[in-house]
């Protein structure tokens, strides 16, 4: 883990604020930004591929870490397993490959969810930390940042090629800090993008030991192409969706969106295949903080999800989930202030 401590130690020296604005840190009573600490954040980054259970599980998650260290201590040796170095370029950073096109659909990802989604999220802590006075808020930030991520990649390790920790370790997730640690940049993306992180409410059904209802999804409205009321909505995750977001007179904001969720991840032959379906997502929210979302044909085998922040004059804040499987299964949840709540299914 030499390298890991190299690159963590020089993104903390070099090019760090030390006076943040708090624009991604927004304290709230009501909606998802509600129930948002760094620990609740923390699970829902690293618990957000078990959307995908015929891929991915919490479960035998040492012998997960051990392959994962490996990989990440011998990173040669990982990139050599999969192909050398130039499908790793190709599969992780740069497609350019024809040959192995099939291979290209594996750096968006790396992009939008390890570097500019985990960006978002690691800012948004850092500023917490801040406000919240911590005596080393950028070490703090930092360090929740590449533990979500180890945590994130081990739990992928069921299913994932060797060289993919190798990338979104040592090389997207700290990219996504460093674009996020500067003032300038980070006002400049909030204003012209209005980036969100839309979180689902993580579910523990004790009988079957089974997380349901995980996922973090990240939103962009690109003022562009805004117009009037109306702008763009862009929905990014597991579950992709594109839209319109429609201000409405209470100040409240309806988004629609339509697309893609993705329901199982393969490497036939050694080359990356992903299955889809059609989705559909209805989400309000006020000034980017979620206050419902419903999907149709999402993730995790669910027909339907609906989750229900909390609303005003609740004496303990919590939110509501429930929704229906695609086998016609019901399942209901809650959750207080913490990592996980509990559901199940009837």
């Amino acid at each position: 883990m030499l390298w890991l401590a190299i690159i963590l130690t020089a993104i903390a020296a070099v090019g760090l604020p030390q006076t943040l604005h708090a624009d991604y840190y927004r304290p709230a009573n009501t909606g998802a930004d509600a129930l948002y600490t760094p620990l609740n954040s923390f699970s829902h980054y690293t618990f957000d591929t078990l959307q995908l259970p015929d891929n991915f599980d919490q479960h035998n998650i040492d012998h997960r870490f051990s392959t994962l260290f490996d990989n990440l201590t011998h990173p040669d040796a990982a990139i050599n397993s999969e192909g050398g170095w130039g499908r790793f370029i190709n599969r992780q950073i740069l497609p350019y490959d024809t040959e192995h096109s099939s291979d290209w659909p594996t750096a968006l990802p790396n992009y939008a969810l390890h570097l500019f989604g985990g960006g978002i999220v690691y800012r948004r802590d850092l500023e917490y930390y801040r406000a919240h006075q911590y005596a080393h808020p950028l070490w703090a930030a930092v360090g929740t940042a590449m533990a979500a991520e180890l945590a994130q990649e081990a739990i992928e390790k069921k299913t994932s090629a060797a060289d993919d920790p190798v990338a979104d370790v040592f090389i997207f997730r700290p990219l996504g800090i460093w674009l996020f640690s500067d003032d300038q940049r980070a006002e400049y993306i909030e204003k012209n993008l209005k980036p969100a992180v839309w979180p689902h409410l993580i579910l523990y059904d004790p009988s079957n030991d089974q997380l349901r209802n995980t996922g973090i999804s990240y939103v962009v409205r690109p003022q562009l192409l805004s117009h009037g009321n109306t702008e763009l909505f862009a929905y990014m995750g597991m579950n992709n969706l594109v839209g319109l977001s429609h201000t409405l007179a209470s100040g409240n904001t309806l988004s629609w969106g339509v697309g893609a969720a993705i329901t199982r991840i393969a490497f036939p032959n050694g080359e990356l295949n992903y299955k889809t379906r059609p989705s559909v997502g209805l989400f309000g929210d006020r000034n980017g903080n979620l206050l419902w979302s419903a999907i149709y044909n999402g993730t995790e085998d669910l027909k339907l999800r609906v989750n229900i922040y909390p609303w005003q004059n609740q004496p303990i804040k919590f939110g509501v989930a429930l929704g229906m499987t695609d086998d016609q299964r019901g399942w209901l949840g809650v959750t207080f202030n913490m990592p996980l709540g509990l559901g199940a299914g009837f």
